[in-house]
């Protein structure tokens, strides 16, 4: 028993001095910020609120300069140009420090791309659960800076894909057609088995 206890006690210290604290620290609020030229006669739109502002995004932040975390979160937005109500935070971990930025992004609608790729693209990719068949289909939404979602064909439902699997594709998407290549009702194809099974008959009793 006391064994136990004494390595429980040698695990928590352990934690304690491998893992500094994190403490995160309001700096302050600004109107908008942006590290590039805003065109004033152009209407930008709003593309995404309270950006970077998950706990995860602030604590797990390397930004060391305000430039850096500026655009560690408007460029995880595709499209993104400046920030609008941004809110400054330093986070602490043990004797490091380090910027991270909440807001909301703004930007060109027209320049909503990543890597060359657009909503409307048709892409292929290899998918590892599909024993690395290729697939193809249309991208229908841009997620972040590393993924975004994908309609394959024939599918009705959409899947999140990572940038760096996709190729742009020019081919068509693949035609679903039937073994004849002809559309047939019901009532038709009862008719054809019908009159093979009379060819049938009259076979049997010319026998």
């Amino acid at each position: 028993m006391r064994f136990l206890q004494f390595l429980t006690i040698t695990a928590l210290l352990i934690s304690t001095v491998g893992c500094p604290r994190i403490r995160v620290e309001q700096k302050g609020k600004i109107n908008m910020i942006s590290t590039r030229n805003v065109e004033t006669d152009f209407d930008y739109i709003l593309l995404r609120s309270y950006a970077g502002g998950a706990e995860s995004e602030i604590k797990g932040s390397r930004a060391k300069t305000l430039d850096e975390a500026l655009d560690q979160t408007v460029k995880n937005v595709p499209g993104g140009e400046f920030l609008m109500n941004a809110v400054i935070f330093l986070v602490k971990k043990g004797k490091k420090e380090y910027f991270a930025i909440q807001g909301d992004v703004w930007g060109r609608e027209d320049d909503i791309s990543y890597r060359g790729l657009v909503v409307g693209d048709r892409i292929t990719f290899k998918r590892r659960k599909k024993g690395r068949k290729i697939l193809q289909g249309v991208i229908i939404g841009l997620k972040d800076s590393e993924n975004c979602y994908v309609q394959l064909d024939g599918e009705s439902m959409g899947i999140e894909v990572r940038f760096d699997q996709l190729v742009k594709s020019l081919a068509k998407p693949l035609e679903q057609t039937s073994p004849s290549n002809e559309s047939t009702s019901p009532s038709e194809s009862r008719k054809k088995k019908k009159k093979k099974k009379k060819k049938k008959k009259s076979r049997n009793q010319g026998s």
